[in-house]
Protein backbone atom coordinates (compact mmCIF):
# COMPACT_ATOMS: atom_id res chain seq x y z
CA UNK A 1 0.00 0.00 0.00
CA UNK A 2 1.39 3.33 -0.87
CA UNK A 3 0.54 6.87 -0.12
CA UNK A 4 -0.86 8.32 3.08
CA UNK A 5 -2.91 7.12 5.56
CA UNK A 6 -6.49 8.08 5.08
CA UNK A 7 -9.85 8.32 7.32
CA UNK A 8 -11.48 5.79 5.15
CA UNK A 9 -8.51 3.23 5.44
CA UNK A 10 -9.65 0.08 7.55
CA UNK A 11 -7.99 0.27 11.12
CA UNK A 12 -6.88 -2.94 10.79
CA UNK A 13 -4.69 -2.23 7.25
CA UNK A 14 -3.29 1.29 9.19
CA UNK A 15 -2.17 -1.17 11.77
CA UNK A 16 -0.66 -3.75 8.99
CA UNK A 17 1.21 -1.14 7.29
CA UNK A 18 2.58 0.31 9.95
CA UNK A 19 2.90 -1.29 13.03
CA UNK A 20 3.77 1.07 15.73
CA UNK A 21 0.50 2.68 14.36
CA UNK A 22 -0.90 -0.01 17.41
CA UNK A 23 1.02 2.08 20.14
CA UNK A 24 0.05 5.43 18.63
CA UNK A 25 -3.75 4.60 18.25
CA UNK A 26 -3.94 3.18 21.99
CA UNK A 27 -2.05 6.09 23.31
CA UNK A 28 -4.45 8.15 22.12
CA UNK A 29 -7.37 6.22 23.39
CA UNK A 30 -8.19 4.53 20.25
CA UNK A 31 -8.66 1.11 22.13
CA UNK A 32 -11.13 -0.66 19.52
CA UNK A 33 -7.65 -1.74 17.58
CA UNK A 34 -7.53 -5.10 19.95
CA UNK A 35 -10.64 -6.04 18.89
CA UNK A 36 -12.49 -7.90 15.69
CA UNK A 37 -14.25 -4.34 14.90
CA UNK A 38 -10.76 -3.53 13.70
CA UNK A 39 -11.38 -5.49 10.40
CA UNK A 40 -14.67 -3.56 9.78
CA UNK A 41 -14.24 0.08 10.96
CA UNK A 42 -12.75 2.83 9.48
CA UNK A 43 -9.96 5.04 11.18
CA UNK A 44 -12.32 7.87 10.75
CA UNK A 45 -15.36 5.89 11.94
CA UNK A 46 -12.75 4.81 15.31
CA UNK A 47 -11.84 8.54 15.65
CA UNK A 48 -15.03 9.68 15.85
CA UNK A 49 -16.34 6.64 18.33
CA UNK A 50 -12.95 7.94 20.08
CA UNK A 51 -14.00 11.41 20.49
CA UNK A 52 -10.49 11.92 18.59
CA UNK A 53 -9.28 13.93 16.06
CA UNK A 54 -9.03 12.39 13.21
CA UNK A 55 -7.07 15.33 11.52
CA UNK A 56 -4.55 15.20 14.55
CA UNK A 57 -4.35 11.12 14.30
CA UNK A 58 -4.36 10.98 10.36
CA UNK A 59 -0.94 13.91 10.71
CA UNK A 60 0.47 12.14 13.52
CA UNK A 61 0.27 8.16 11.66
CA UNK A 62 1.47 10.01 7.99
CA UNK A 63 4.59 11.30 10.06
CA UNK A 64 5.68 8.27 11.63
CA UNK A 65 5.27 6.88 7.85
CA UNK A 66 7.18 9.20 6.39
CA UNK A 67 9.99 9.37 8.82
CA UNK A 68 10.15 5.40 8.00
CA UNK A 69 9.69 4.63 12.02
CA UNK A 70 6.50 2.73 11.09
CA UNK A 71 8.64 -0.44 10.33
CA UNK A 72 8.47 -1.31 13.33
CA UNK A 73 6.68 -1.02 17.00
CA UNK A 74 9.32 -1.07 19.07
Amino acid sequence: MSGPITGDMLIADVVHRCPKAVRMLLDAGMSCITCSVADMETLAEGAELHGLDLDAVLAALNACCASGECESDE
